[in-house]
């Protein structure tokens, strides 16, 4: 029998819709936690380059800490997660209303930029962006996003949104994108945070496995899928492009450039798994692109042993604590709640309260 974690078994999407509600919340909670657990675990060699972590830690870098502080990763994504909520309260989730659903984000992405624990190295874009909200007003959003920012913020909010059933297959995609530009304007953030989360919704629904996740995302990158451009607004001219689907495109090739890279680290990677640092494959995970590359690197080849995936997401030399998350969702999504109980325990009481308070979706 096929590991499921590994390899796909939903032949179809239909197929996938037959999973039983309690699979389906197995791997819901899995990406959830797993996104919150590589978090917390990368937090505090965030900016440790890979030799300081060989030197303090040795290869396998640190242990899963006592005290599991979280950071803006998991923030936002519980924000995001939120919002969902939020909008489908007002019926603007299924089918999904652009307005609503932007409406809801910013105001609880404001939210998170003024609470106490927004102070654990947040990125730079978010912060700009969201004050810049705060000053002009919600209706200038795309004014006040970031132009020509790629940072991983988008990214790393992403894969949530591809566990959430209440999200046809293509409005994972929708969403993702306008998550995205309302902090960083730049196109290459908004096609990476597409292919998370629709790699997530592959991986959630069983017709990939994690063993399948880089492939899939290459393959999906150069069909260079459509989108409800009413989700970007007028972004793409703030980035100086003519038409959506200019703007667009210069994402595509750049993601698809990234992925590339990350797929010459396969075979290295699974001849010697601690052999190297996967960023010098697909890049450091600072910009969208190579958060999402060296997070897919990753998540193939530890498919079949997660819990060391997100060790090896830690112990690298670039964004390890967004890095980590990714993968821990991209993991989770397709291997289900597979982590430690214990972390659970670790994890700081507020948001262990709030993980769990997610709704199932």
């Amino acid at each position: 029998m096929e590991n499921p974690c590994t390899s796909g078994t939903a032949s179809s999407a239909s197929a996938a819709d037959d999973r039983s509600p309690l699979d389906r919340a197995d791997r819901r909670a899995g990406a959830i936690y797993g996104l919150a657990f590589g978090d917390a675990w990368g937090f505090g060699v965030e900016f440790a380059s890979y030799q300081r972590i060989l030197n303090v830690y040795g290869v396998r870098g640190p242990e899963f800490p006592s005290l599991a502080a979280v950071t803006d990763d998991t923030q936002m994504s519980i924000a995001l997660a939120q919002a969902l909520d939020d909008t489908a309260r007002l019926g603007g989730l299924s089918p999904l209303r652009p307005t609503d659903l932007r409406k809801a984000l910013l105001q609880r992405f404001l939210g998170w930029l003024h609470d106490p624990d927004n102070n654990r190295a947040p990125g730079n874009a978010c912060l700009t962006a969201l004050y810049a909200v705060e000053r002009l007003g919600t209706e200038f959003w795309s004014t006040a996003s970031v132009a020509n920012s790629k940072g991983c913020g988008t990214v790393m909010r992403a894969p949530w949104l591809g566990v959430d059933s209440r999200l046809s297959d293509s409005e994972v995609g929708d969403a993702a994108a306008l998550q995205s530009v309302l902090t960083h304007a730049h196109a290459t953030a908004t096609v990476s945070a597409m292919v998370t989360a629709r790699t997530t919704r592959e991986l959630f629904s069983g017709r990939i496995g994690a063993a399948e996740a880089l492939d899939w995302a290459i393959e999906h990158v150069a069909a260079r899928p459509g989108i409800d451009t009413e989700v970007l607004g007028a972004i793409w001219e703030k980035e100086g492009r003519q038409s959506a689907q200019e703007y667009l495109d210069v994402g595509w090739a750049e993601l698809a450039e990234a992925l590339d890279r990350a797929r010459l680290g396969l075979h290295p990677l699974s001849d010697d798994p601690w052999g190297s640092d996967p960023c010098e494959y697909g890049g450091a995970g600072w910009i969208a692109e190579e958060a999402l590359a060296t997070s897919l690197l990753i998540t193939t080849t530890f498919a079949a042993d997660p819990v060391n995936g997100l060790r090896r997401a830690v112990a690298t030399g670039g964004d390890s604590d967004s890095l980590a998350a990714v993968v821990g969702g991209l993991l989770g999504a397709g291997c289900g709640m597979v982590w430690p109980e214990l972390w659970t325990q670790r994890l700081e009481p507020r948001y262990r309260s709030e993980l769990a308070a997610i709704r199932p979706m």
